[in-house]
C-alpha cells in the first residue's frame, strides 16, 4: 500500500466527542486499576495489566479499556514528543491515528485492542512503546533535498 492510499484528516465533531468521552473513561479506569490519576506509560501498563488480571464480570468492555487507554497514551506522545491526532482511513479501514514529528505515526487504540486476547500475554506494553519512540528534539532523519536539485526539479 503506498501512502497515496492513505487519507488522513483531522477529527471532526463526532470524533472529537468521542475522543473526549474516551479520554474521560480512560482516566476512571487508571485512577481504579492503577490507583492514579497521573497518565504515565507505566501508569497505563499497571492499569492494563491490573484490568486483564480482573474476572469480575462485571469489568469495563474491552472497547472501553482499548479507547480509553489508548486516548490517553496518545495524548501523553502528543505532549513529550509533539505531534498531533488524525484520523487514518486506508485499505484496512479507519483508525485514529498520532502523526508526529521525524514521520512518527503511532496508532495507540489499535495497539491496546490487539492485546484484548485472554491469551495474549503482551500485557505490559506502554512503558516499551514509549521508549522506542524517538525524542521530540531529534531532527527529521530524511535529508533535506539540496537546493540545487529543488531549483532543476530533480
Amino acid at each position: 500500500m503506498s501512502d497515496k492510499d492513505v487519507a488522513l484528516a483531522g477529527f471532526s465533531d463526532r470524533e472529537s466527542a468521542w475522543a473526549q468521552e474516551s479520554r474521560d473513561l480512560g482516566r476512571q479506569l487508571l485512577t481504579i486499576y492503577a490507583g492514579t490519576s497521573e497518565v504515565t506509560p507505566n501508569a497505563l501498563d499497571t492499569a492494563f495489566q491490573r484490568w486483564k488480571a480482573d474476572d469480575v464480570a462485571q469489568r469495563p468492555a474491552d472497547n472501553v479499556v482499548a479507547c480509553g487507554l489508548g486516548i490517553l497514551f496518545g495524548d501523553y506522545v502528543i505532549a513529550h514528543r509533539g505531534g498531533d491526532w488524525r484520523m487514518q482511513t486506508d485499505a484496512y479501514g479507519t483508525d485514529a491515528v498520532v502523526v508526529g514529528p521525524a514521520k512518527l505515526k503511532l496508532f495507540p487504540v489499535a495497539s491496546v485492542s490487539k492485546r484484548m486476547a485472554p491469551d495474549n500475554e503482551d500485557i505490559a506494553f506502554f512503558e516499551p512503546i514509549w521508549a522506542s519512540l524517538p525524542a521530540a528534539h531529534l531532527p527529521d532523519p530524511t535529508p533535506p533535498v539540496p537546493w540545487w536539485r529543488r531549483l532543476l526539479g530533480r
